[in-house]
């Protein structure tokens, strides 16, 4: 890789090795595996998502949609066991006998709750005494793997996070007033979690079973067609000569590919390869080069129209069109890289730092000559969210598109190889989402199985003193408590 952004356009291996780097590479009959997880987890959601009614059509029962989020929850535990190592010294070219037990534990549950799926809803098996015995034991044995699911994809923090509260509805009542809650026993507290709707089949898994899923497709093929490629060069077209060129274009770039991934990691894998470099040719130490990209792409999560999975959560949450929820974020997240860009042309300024010669970047036309039907794809996207609004389906039809005409372009046409890793690696992020949305989820059923949902809006309401703009600097102040992630 040269120096010159004309040139040091980066190999989309690159990227799929940074990305895949994250997971084990668990030899050719477990990546067969993960494979078709992964197609059979898409199958499910194009059929719920859709409504095709494939099972209604081939045996004659209508898939209700708790037994499609008990599949889909399954399909995703399964493959984080096989993908994700138990710890840093866990194998990660075999997969060992403990993960293998968990993948088809996990699967066997899923069997279960799918075959009892209709008895949990009709029978209300969230309340403990109306389910069977045997559906206790299964509850806890569910609720540990999926603490687990939540550690090997957030680390220890969200591990502990997730196991005190979702424990608290058996120490609810032994705690101080102010914070108390109704008590339950520890199958009772169980049973609610796996089984009703207000806990790890929640709001989270809803969101990413009924929303999220698509969009992590959609931006995850656009890294393996090159997406990140025509963003990068765009920039360096547009901005590259100007006084701090790079650092402006890993803004550009960075916002850019963000509206269209929502992944931070992905964003800095994608866009920093190049900017990086570039920004420390023109003369930043690689410590603020570094933290330009991170910023940067950053921001990704709140530029529409796709953001982070919290955008989903909130939509969800809120009970609004995830569109209002996008549309919302429009001007803080342009505040936000107007703030960035701001800083980086004063940092410029002060200290000299002048852009690439015209001569070594990539001219406008040619650019979009090359990835017009990346701006096809997002233009799309966006008409189909805005015009239509077809939140859920969107990103399919998107994907499908950019996947069609990616492959009339030689640069960076995928061949059966190349598509079976785009389909692995989006198992991985989906698998890895999805634990961690059910540890999540965890947290949320555990406070309303107590009835301290209402009671923390009111501590908190009371806190700001019924001020809602105190209560928005407090959560404000909050965001910027730091976060230590575990590393595999």
């Amino acid at each position: 890789m040269t120096d010159s952004p004309q040139t040091a356009s980066y190999e989309a291996t690159e990227v799929e090795d940074a990305e895949l780097a994250r997971y084990r590479k668990p030899g050719k009959f477990w990546t067969f595996v993960v494979f078709i997880m992964t197609c059979i987890a898409l199958a499910l959601a194009v059929n719920e998502i859709f409504r095709l009614k494939f099972f209604q059509a081939v045996t004659g029962n209508v898939l209700v949609t708790q037994q499609y989020m008990y599949l889909v929850l399954g399909a995703m535990l399964s493959m984080i066991f096989i993908l994700m190592p138990a710890h840093k010294k866990a194998p990660r070219e075999w997969v060992p006998f403990y993960d293998i037990i968990l993948f088809f534990t996990a699967l066997g549950l899923t069997l279960y709750f799918t075959y009892f799926g209709r008895l949990v809803a009709e029978e209300a098996w969230e309340y403990d005494f109306n389910a069977p015995r045997h559906a206790g034991y299964v509850a806890l044995v569910f609720w540990a793997m999926i603490l687990e699911a939540g550690r090997r994809g957030g680390g220890w923090p969200v591990f502990f996070v997730c196991l005190i509260f979702s424990l608290f509805p058996t120490y609810a009542g032994m705690v101080p007033q102010a914070i108390s809650g109704v008590q339950s026993t520890l199958f009772e507290t169980a049973s609610y979690h796996i089984y009703s709707e207000e806990s790890v089949l929640g709001i989270p898994m809803q969101a990413f079973a009924l929303l999220v899923f698509g969009f992590l497709l959609f931006g995850n093929a656009l890294v393996y067609t090159g997406g990140g490629q025509f963003f990068i060069n765009l920039a360096f077209a547009l901005l590259g000569h100007v006084r701090g060129g790079p650092a402006k274009v890993a803004i550009f770039s960075s916002g850019l590919f963000g509206s269209m991934s929502g992944g931070p990691i992905t964003n800095v894998l994608t866009t920093g390869a190049l900017t990086i470099p570039a920004m420390k040719r023109i003369g930043i130490r690689a410590k603020t080069a570094g933290a330009i990209e991170a910023c940067a792409s950053t921001g990704g999560t709140m530029m529409p129209p796709i953001m982070g999975a919290t955008a989903f959560v909130m939509a969800d949450f809120l009970q609004v069109s995830y569109v209002d929820v996008a549309l919302a974020a429009v001007v803080p997240s342009m505040l936000y890289y107007l703030g960035l860009f701001m800083q980086i042309d004063a940092y410029a300024a002060q200290h000299d730092l002048k852009g690439l010669d015209k001569s070594e970047l990539p001219t406008l036309w040619s650019v979009i000559k090359d990835g017009w039907y990346y701006i096809f794809a997002f233009a799309l996207l966006v008409f189909l969210l805005v015009v239509w609004w077809r939140e859920a389906q969107a990103p399919f039809y998107a994907t499908v598109v950019l996947l069609v005409v990616n492959q009339f372009n030689k640069n960076h046409r995928l061949n059966w190889e190349s598509f079976k890793t785009y389909l692995y690696s989006t198992g991985g992020l989906l698998a890895e989402l999805g634990g961690l949305l059910a540890a999540v989820g965890l947290v949320v059923g555990a406070l309303q199985a107590t009835g301290m949902t209402g009671s923390i809006t009111n501590i908190l309401v009371n806190l700001a003193g019924d001020a809602p703009i105190v209560l928005l600097l407090m959560g404000a102040v909050t965001s910027f408590i730091p976060h230590f992630p575990y590393e595999i």
